[in-house]
């Protein structure tokens, strides 16, 4: 009874009294179940149903093989050449940029590392003096 409340809030029929049965539909001169223009489905319309399209080829164990060996070569193919890539990146990522294969040197760098060497070791100078500084205090 509760499910056959929940389908009517579903299909939002309101005010349907759950015991109608077809005793009711015949009293009041409704169309029965079996009448209502829908046909029954027999079991070989549903399984002409299910049935697909196009049948699936059917091949020969020769050739099944032949496929197989095609495809695992192909993966083979694909490992080897993605292992090739990835052994590539990983020397081409690693290390200093110094390292670097294809590393074009900027004309500016060398001047940028020393400005940058200077600029560290003024950093650790002050450092050291604020060490000193609150050391003393």
């Amino acid at each position: 009874m509760a499910l056959f409340a929940q389908l009517c809030r579903l299909f939002q029929r309101a005010n349907v009294d759950g015991r109608e049965t077809r005793e009711g539909r015949k009293d009041a001169d409704l169309p029965s179940e079996s009448n209502e223009g829908r046909r029954r489905w027999t079991w070989r319309m549903w399984m002409a149903l299910r049935q697909t399209s196009s049948p699936v080829p059917v091949i020969s164990k020769k050739q099944f093989e032949k496929e197989e060996k095609k495809l695992i070569k192909e993966i083979q193919l694909t490992t080897e050449e993605t292992n090739e890539l990835r052994d590539r990146l990983i020397y081409v990522t690693e290390g200093s940029m110094n390292k670097r294969p294809y590393h074009r040197q900027n004309p500016l760098y060398e001047k940028l590392k020393l400005k940058e060497k200077e600029i560290m070791t003024f950093l650790h100078n002050l450092e050291m003096e604020n060490m000193e500084a609150q050391e003393n205090k």
